[in-house]
Order: C-alpha cells, then structure tokens, then sequence
C-alpha cells in the first residue's frame, strides 16, 4: 500500500463532517492506501458513527410512523369517499369519468374499472343527453357550483333521476405535466324526490280526491301556521266552516302549545321533514278531541306543511281499558275486595267524566242487593252512606237507579231528578243529576250492578260500553280472587286434616336432596311399598308418567321460590297401577332459613275423581238411556249454533215424541216401557252419523241435533226432512219383546239454525210447535 500523503488530505490538518471524514476514508480504502490514525481518532470516529447511526435509526422510526398515520389516513379518506350516501365522480374537461366512488358504480349497476374512461354524457339519452352536453362548459365557469337534473341509465337497463351538482377544481399532478382543469361532481339519487314531484304535479286530481274522501281531516298550512286549505272530515270533526278555518290559525285550534311553543314546532317539522305527535284540538262548541297529526314539510312557495288529522279518541279508550285491566289484576294480587271494587270505579268516572261511581252485588235470589262499595270521590265529596257496606236492600223498593236490573240491560237516566219513580236512594246516598247503570250477568242471572252518575253532559252508548267492560273485568277478577281464596282455604283445610288424622293421609319426609327418610302407614297402604323398601329412595320411585320434564321443573321452581306447593298429580303404586293424588308439599328450614327437609302429604283421588264423574253424568245425562240429558243438550245446541253462524253452515233440531206412548207404558207396565225407550235410543243412534247428536228431553221426547248441513237453507232443509223421515221409518218398525210385538210412531218436529239471533231454549221451542203441528195433523208425521 503507498503512503503518498499529497493524494488525499490530511485529517487532523483541518476540520472535516463526519460525513467528509467517513467519505475519506472509504475512499482511501478504495485506493489501497493505507491511513494511520490513533487509537483516539480511531475511537472518536467511532463513537461519531455510531451516534449518527442511532440519529438515522429514530429519524427512520419517526418517518415510518408518519408514513402509517399517512396511509391510515388515506384508508379512512377513501372508506368515506367510496362509502359516502351520495356519488362522487370526477371528469375531466372531455367529460371522461376519471374516479367514481363505489356508491355510484352501484348506482348505475357497473363495477368502476368498466366505468373509468366511458363519458358521463353515455349514460343519458335525449333531452337529459343534449342538456348536460350544452351546459357542460358552465360548470367550469361557476367556481361555487352548479346543478343540473337528468336521468341516467344503469348496466342492467334501470334509470333513476340523479341531481348533478359539480363544480371545477385545477389538479396539479405530481409528475412534470401541467395542472389541468377537472369537475369534482356529487351525484343525488332523487328518485323519489322527482316521484313525489310527479305525483303532486300530474295527479292533483287524484290527491284532492283522496284528501276529500279522507276519513281523517287534512290541514295544508304554510310556515307561519296559518291554513291555506282543509278537507270536508276536518269540517266535520271541527264543527267549523271551512270559511271560518281559512281564516284561522293553527293556535285557535291547537290548545297544548303557545303561539312561542308552536313556531319552535314548526321549525323542529321543517328541520326533520315531518313529525307524528298527539295533540288535543278544540272544536267549535268548545270541547276538546284527542288528535293525532301525521305531518310533512314540502319545500315549495316558502315552504308547506300537510297534515292529516285523526281523531285518536277510541283508540285512547281502548288503550285506557287495556291499562285498566292490567292496572286491576296487578291489585287483585294484594288488595282487598272494597279496594279492588273502588279503583275500578275510580277508572270508570275517569273514562265516562262522572263525578260519582258505585258497585252492588244482586243476590241470587234476584230480589236484594248487597250494598257493596262507593268510588273514592263519592265517598269522599258527595255519598255519607260508607257504612252501608253489606247491607241487604230490596230491589223492589228502590226506584228507577235499579231499572238495569229489572229491564237486564244498561239504562241510561240524563234527566233523573225529573224522572218518575226516581225514590229509593239508600240514605245518605250521592244525589243524582244522570246516571248510567249496567248489569253483571252470569249464568243468565244477574250478579251485580255497576254505575256512574252526574257526568256534565249526557251519557252515551260509548259510555255503556266502557262501564259494561270494566264492570265485566271486574267481576272477572273478582271471580278468580274468590276461587283463589276458597283454593287456599281447602289447602289450609287438608293441612289441618293431615295433623289432625295422620292415619288418613299418606306422608313421607325427605332431606334437602330429596331422598326419603321416613313414611307413615298410609303411605305403604296407598302405594305398596313397604317401609323398608321406600326409605333411600327418591320420590321418583312413584312417577307414572304421566307429567313431563317441564312439569316436574315448575313444581321445584314453585316449592323453592315459596317454601310449599300443592295440586293433583299422578303417581303409580307398587303394582303398575296409575291412579290421581292431591299431594301437597312444604319446605322446612333451620333457623337460618336453609331448607333441610321437606314434608309431602297426599291422598288417593280416585274415589273422588269417580264420584265427580258419577256427579257429572247424573247432571248432564239420562240414567236410563245414557243419552245426554236436557242440559247438556242445550248447551251443545248453543256451541253448535255459534260455529254454524262463524262458518255459514246450517243445522237442524228434530224435537221427536212418541206417539201413544203413555197408553203403552199402562198398558205393558213401566219395565216394558223402559225396555221401548232404551231400543228408541238406540235405533236413533244406530240411524246416525257420529257427529249428530241424540238426547232425552223428558219421558217420551227426544231430540236430535244436526250438524254440518248444508249453507243453502233450502238444501239444509230437504237434508233435514229426509233425515227425519229415516227417523220415523226406523222409529215405526215392530219392537220385539217375550209378551208380544208392538209398534210405535213418532211425530218430529224441525227446527232450522242459525236463525239470527235465536238462543237454543227459543229454538227448542220452535221445534216442539212443530212437533205439536205434526201431532196435531194425526201424529205419525214430519212439520216443519
């Protein structure tokens, strides 16, 4: 290596960059000259290069993260850009589309790659063509913007109206050309915009029709709230002129809002293009409606408000008796019988406006009330007679306030203290200006009555129909409390008959996991199991199938959340036999109420299921024939008539009575007789379809009940008539019998459904005329 100093500068001789002194060396290295340095210029370079190096790595971290920040920010611009809710387009001066976002390649159904570089002007054609070419130059003549409408053409052959609003923007390229001139333009679909324009435009006539043949009344006003036009349904709900509401402003009718209140309204509507809210109107006489008002803004001739009105005013009621219902059997849960009586007719003077209220239950004799319970005002403000609470009053001394209960409808008194007979107010009773009252019927029997009194106007048959419904919920609910109190008093009953006869009842207790510990004798003689082979076992032992999973889970939800349980279930003795048991069980804790045992008690139903079944076929059916009985036929005839009128379908009743039966009942005795009615039964049932019914009114009348006959009466009767001559043939062949043959006729009478609103025991009785028609004519015949 040479070591000519003249071919490369002296370092220690003058001050060199670290850059100089690194660039100095290297290119010494380069020649193969050889350099001499200390060790201390040699270890200060060094220390310079790698201090440099350390600079360049945090220079080099900074510029990276910048490059991110940069690259996320050009990501976060281009979401916004592509999904905007409007299209972004840029042209160039030709009106080459350039860049599209991805919300305007969807709107014309082309992906951008297929997009870029087609003119704008293609996808329009005609005038919107020729229009956008001949004002294309003039939106790089108005800095601010412009805005043209046209129609534009999808890929797939759809169009839709698009607002074109651009404006021009110099771009200067990065590279070495000139800046050139584009148009930044916003693409609007409007549609919808340009369809509502249409419609007001070519369908006036249409618009005014149905606004004039609107149920709901219509307003159009303009933004100081005065109205510009109304339609007949508003004249009528106002009782106004439509002069006079032309005339008008929005605050002579709207009471809920001062002029202040309704001018920051309006401008809440123009800011959201519309609203939906309820209001209270005030008509002509001056009483106040529920109003509900549907309204849009509609940007022309300064701005126009439609709206549609509708009185709310049944709905309202009706979400009224709803709330009411749910109010009173949320009460039914803790209160007593007065409270529960007194909220009801607190809500039935607020949805009537009366001023007093009261509820008397009506005896089953039918002839005395039970003075029960007065609303709070009433007893508050106008009635001093609280203490006639369970007092007996005779119904025919009170005077017209009880015509509900004589006439069995709801009456309606708006002139009681000119009424005659209108003494029999308890003492200390609300004086009376008008009164409604309804009756409570149950069964056909009337169990209590409910009225308001002294509304300021008269009551009305919306009116009736609010108290009948909150009068019938209630008796609804206050059935249910009554049948839950005499549950719970059975319970209390059967827990008192356990401790007081272990003998008669079956027990076996169990620790907290249910396994049994102990039984009495009742329990081995119920089940069949012994002692020995019951205790350590679970209780699932007598499980018979019977009940599902869901079954078992409530009962241990119920146990467990309220400490007992009880009701009928199923279980199997040792045997296989199934058989029903009320079973009643409790939780027993220690004293820091954790369950430690639980104690169950039952006891065999099947006597008790076969005596109420042996109950239930005396009651509804004919001990010698099996047939059903009256009763029961009745109540089928009703069920069957309310089908036949929901399907439009016929029926027929055959009322049937033997003829001469009574002379052969004498004549063979009451053992012969008994043996013809039983064949009579039997040959109807033999004669008949499965679906019909046969019944034993009395000693020598049956009846039929058909069903499913024919919609056209005059088919359903010839069907009918040919069923009861089928009858009368059977009926007239010889009966058999070890003391001689003998022969019977039968005269049928028939009886068409539905006939309006005939009830069963009316249309029996139609049958039985007819039946008297056919004996009348010589018996041994079929009348209509």
């Amino acid at each position: 290596m040479h070591n000519d100093s003249h071919h490369y500068p002296e370092i220690g001789d003058f001050e060199l960059t670290l850059r100089e002194r690194a660039e100095a060396l290297l290119l010494a290295q380069s020649r193969d000259e050889r350099i001499d340095f200390s060790p201390d210029e040699i270890a200060h370079l060094i220390h310079d290069l790698s201090v440099h190096q350390i600079e360049l790595e945090l220079q080099n971290e900074e510029l990276r993260s910048a490059q991110n920040q940069l690259q996320d920010a050009r990501d976060r611009y281009a979401r916004l850009y592509h999904q905007a809710p409007v299209g972004y387009l840029t042209l160039d001066a030709k009106g080459i589309i350039q860049q599209a976002n991805q919300t305007f390649s969807a709107m014309l159904g082309w992906e951008f790659a297929d997009l870029k570089g087609q003119a704008l002007a293609d996808f329009m054609t005609g005038a919107d063509r020729n229009q956008f070419l001949g004002r294309f130059k003039a939106f790089f003549n108005h800095p601010e913007g412009k805005s043209i409408d046209v129609k534009l053409h999808g890929k797939a052959g759809q169009c839709f109206f698009a607002r074109l609003t651009g404006r021009s923007e110099i771009v200067a390229p990065s590279t070495a050309k000139p800046s050139r001139s584009m148009l930044l333009m916003i693409v609007n679909d409007i549609s919808t915009q340009k369809a509502m324009e249409d419609v007001l435009r070519n369908n006036e006539a249409q618009y005014r029709a149905v606004i004039e043949t609107s149920l709901d009344g219509f307003w159009m006003i303009d933004m100081q709230g005065r109205l510009l036009e109304v339609n007949d349904a508003y004249v009528r709900q106002s009782g106004y002129s439509r002069q006079e509401l032309l005339s008008m402003h929005i605050t002579d009718l709207e009471t809920r809002k001062s002029p202040d209140e309704t001018a920051v309204h309006l401008d809440a509507i123009l800011r959201e293009g519309g609203a939906l809210f309820e209001t209270l109107h005030r008509a002509r006489d001056g009483t106040l409606w529920p109003a509900e008002i549907n309204t849009a803004y509609w940007p022309t001739a300064g701005g126009r408000l439609f709206c549609f009105i509708r009185n709310i005013h049944q709905r309202q009621r009706s979400q009224a008796l709803l709330k009411a219902r749910l109010h009173l059997s949320e009460l039914a849960l803790h209160s007593t019988l007065d409270e529960l009586l007194q909220a009801a007719l607190d809500t039935a003077e607020q949805l009537t406006h009366s001023q007093i209220g009261f509820f008397h239950f009506v005896n089953p004799d039918q002839e005395r009330l039970t003075l029960q319970t007065w609303s709070t005002r009433t007893l508050r403000e106008t009635c001093a007679a609280q203490g006639l609470a369970e007092l007996h009053y005779p119904i025919s001394q009170a005077g017209v306030w009880v015509d509900c209960v004589r006439q069995h409808q709801p009456v309606i008194h708006n002139d009681y203290p000119h009424l005659l007979h209108r003494q029999g107010l308890s003492e200390g009773h609300a004086p009376l200006i008008r009164e409604l009252a309804v009756p409570v019927l149950r069964n056909r029997l009337i169990v209590a009555v409910m009225g308001v009194g002294n509304k300021p106007n008269d009551y009305t048959s919306e009116d009736v129909e609010a108290v009948n419904q909150i009068a019938s919920m209630i008796m609804d609910i206050v059935e249910r409390k009554r049948a839950e109190e005499a549950r719970r008093e059975a319970e209390t009953r059967l827990r008192l008959a356990a401790v007081a006869f272990d003998t008669s009842e079956a027990m076996f207790i169990t620790d907290q996991e249910g396994v049994i510990q102990q039984v009495n004798r009742a329990f081995c003689r119920l089940t069949g199991y012994t002692a020995e082979e019951a205790v350590g076992q679970n209780p699932r032992l007598l499980q018979s199938g019977r009940h599902n999973a869901e079954f078992y889970a409530a009962l241990w939800h119920h146990l467990l959340a309220n400490g007992h349980w009880s009701g009928e279930i199923w279980n199997r003795h040792r045997d296989g036999k199934v058989y029903p048991q009320w079973e009643s069980i409790s939780a027993v804790c220690d004293e820091q109420d954790n369950i430690t045992h639980f104690v169950a008690t039952f006891l065999d139903l099947t006597q008790q299921k076969a005596a109420e079944e042996a109950i239930r076929r005396l009651a509804y059916y004919d001990s010698l024939t099996g047939l059903p009985n009256r009763r029961l036929f009745l109540d089928r005839l009703s069920n069957v008539q309310a089908v036949a009128r929901r399907e439009g379908n016929h029926g027929a009743l055959l009322f049937i009575d033997l003829d001469a039966f009574k002379r052969l009942n004498e004549a063979r005795g009451h053992e012969t007789g008994d043996r013809v009615l039983k064949e009579v039964a039997n040959r109807l049932l033999r004669s008949l379809r499965e679906d019909d019914t046969v019944a034993r009114l009395s000693s020598d009348e049956f009846a039929v009940l058909l069903t499913q006959l024919p919609a056209l009466a005059e088919n359903a009767a010839r069907l009918a008539i040919g069923i009861a001559e089928k009858v009368r043939g059977v009926l007239a062949m010889p009966f058999l019998s070890p003391e001689g043959d003998y022969s019977l006729s039968a005269s049928i009478g028939i009886a068409l459904f539905p006939a309006g609103e005939t009830t069963a025991s009316e249309l029996l009785k139609q049958a039985d005329t007819a039946m008297y028609q056919a004996k009348a004519a010589g018996g041994n015949a079929v009348r209509f």
